[in-house]
């Protein structure tokens, strides 16, 4: 039988790392690791792999003409696998080689998003806010260097930037930064990157009637784990604003589409807001049901009180005093 690619490329791969073993010194060797770490990069799952063994070419062979380009493959890979400090580091490093290269205004916009994705991910507001501003300084020298009118450019500087603004708490200067960007994208309003920003914008406003539908446009311009996100956020916006039917419907809609199991907290979540009962008991503990039989004794439902004690009045025996009384 044929060889499988996979197969292909382990041999190839470890005939690279032979000849590099046995000739680390040789002119081609650089050009030798180059070809394994593109092996790596082409091989699903390695991209991590593959970014490590762009970050030794940069190690080993530091006078090679290849440094460059190892950098922003290195930088590219990292951020693939949402390593975004790693990632920033070497856009970084690339941004400040002395050697001439082609990359000096790529690598800063490809900094400031790395930067802006750091933002994101932080869960510290300080740390977001210093990582959104970070990206908004180097965004700032970027432009100074270099005016670009390339269309393309000047769109994905003005996404970054909205996304910057977004994280530094300045949604304003952010729905800015977008409508700057519709003028340069081929697609305008239906720009799904365009889109997604826009719902940023309004999630961080807290603005979360305007966050809803945002998100829910966003999932009409794009498919599969993005789609599933969309919902998510969307349901999300909705339970924040407390418009708990909103969030059952946009559970509905994605459970049409195969993805019930991803939206189900969200929808248990404005059930039990609802003082209904959810899909996942488990979400109810002992406290939460009496809590929501008193609400519902309240407001007049005797039966549904009824049901919602029922289970704690019969498992009585064993619960703690205070929660018995």
């Amino acid at each position: 039988p044929y060889p499988t690619r996979k197969e292909l490329y382990t041999r190839a791969s470890n005939g690279y790392f032979r000849a590099l073993a046995d000739h680390p010194g040789s002119a081609l060797a650089p050009l030798a690791a180059w070809n394994r770490a593109v092996i790596d990069e082409a091989t699903p799952s390695r991209a991590l792999e593959a970014a490590r063994a762009f970050d030794d070419i940069t190690e080993r062979y530091e006078d090679s003409d290849l440094v460059p380009d190892a950098l922003l493959r290195a930088g590219k890979l990292f951020g693939k696998a949402n390593a975004w400090d790693e990632a920033a580091a070497r856009f970084d490093k690339l941004a400040g080689l002395q050697t001439p290269h082609s990359h000096g205004i790529e690598s800063r916009r490809l900094l400031a998003d790395a930067h802006t994705r750091i933002a994101g991910a932080a869960t510290n507001k300080v740390v977001a806010h210093e990582s959104a501003r970070r990206a908004l300084l180097v965004l700032d020298a970027l432009d100074d260097l270099e005016e670009s009118q390339d269309p393309e450019d000047r769109r994905k500087r003005y996404i970054v930037r909205s996304r910057a603004h977004s994280y530094a708490g300045e949604p304003v200067q952010a729905m800015r930064c977008l409508d700057l960007a519709i003028e340069y994208s081929q697609y305008g309003e239906q720009d799904p990157e365009l889109a997604e920003l826009r719902a940023l914008a309004f999630d961080r406003a807290d603005r979360h009637s305007d966050a809803v539908r945002a998100w829910l446009l966003h999932a009409t311009l794009v498919t599969g784990v993005a789609r599933q996100d969309s919902y998510i956020k969307a349901a999300s916006a909705a339970n924040k604003g407390r418009q708990y039917v909103a969030t059952i419907a946009i559970a509905k809609t994605a459970s049409n589409e195969g993805f019930g199991d991803a939206l189900a907290p969200y929808s248990d979540a404005a059930l039990i807001a609802l003082d209904m009962e959810p899909k996942r008991l488990d979400l109810f503990g002992d406290i939460e049901r009496i809590e929501r039989g008193e609400r519902l004794e309240r407001r007049g439902f005797t039966a549904e009180a009824v049901e919602a004690l029922r289970p704690v009045f019969a498992r009585q025996a064993v619960l703690e005093d205070e929660v018995r009384m």
